[in-house]
């Protein structure tokens, strides 16, 4: 096996949906599925408020205030907090700073392509996760895949922190989240 560089970082469901009958989201003519895995819904109502990480079913990483303070006290770069206006202590976690997936080395299924928006209804990678063009561990920081996996509106990138980083989150004792070494 290869050297471990990172860890893929995964919350727990929170049981509520981001994307609600009641908001207008960026979808394709053709399919009607999302254009946008960071969508934002600021009217957001969290279900399962337990955990430090959590995910919409559909689309979406959720941070409690307590994760997020940690995160600033940290001066990670390459995030962003996005305010919801009924849940005041959790926000969405958007993770900008890009990291390759390795197509080569890992197991990918593919779905049906659309036609207009040119997506897969579903794209399922397979344990064990590889990065590419990463000859060293990642530095400490939060990174997300350049390709969203997932199965029709719930297809958003992988987050994976650095070895530090998941030293530190453990240490920290957060609630839900959940770690997957990833490799060179």
């Amino acid at each position: 096996m290869s050297e471990v560089v990172g860890y893929y970082l995964q919350g727990q469901d929170n049981d509520a949906d981001m994307l609600t009958e009641d908001i207008v989201y960026p979808k394709c003519k053709q399919c009607a599925r999302l254009l946008d895995s960071d969508f934002h819904n600021p009217s957001f109502k969290l279900k399962r408020k337990s955990f430090d990480l959590s995910h919409a079913n559909d689309v979406g990483n959720v941070v409690s205030l307590r994760f997020k303070e940690f995160c600033l006290r940290r001066n990670y770069r390459g995030l962003v907090f996005k305010d919801f206006e009924r849940e005041k202590d959790f926000f969405q976690l958007i993770v900008s700073t890009v990291v390759r997936f390795d197509l080569n080395r890992a197991e990918v299924e593919y779905g049906q392509k659309c036609s207009g928006c040119n997506r897969f209804d579903s794209v399922i990678a397979m344990k064990p996760l590889h990065l590419s063009c990463i000859d060293e561990p990642l530095e400490d920081g939060f990174y997300r895949t350049d390709m969203v996996i997932g199965r029709n509106n719930t297809m958003t990138a992988l987050i994976i922190v650095g070895l530090e980083t998941y030293r530190l989150l453990k240490r920290e004792r957060f609630r839900g989240l959940v770690f997957m070494p990833v490799y060179k």
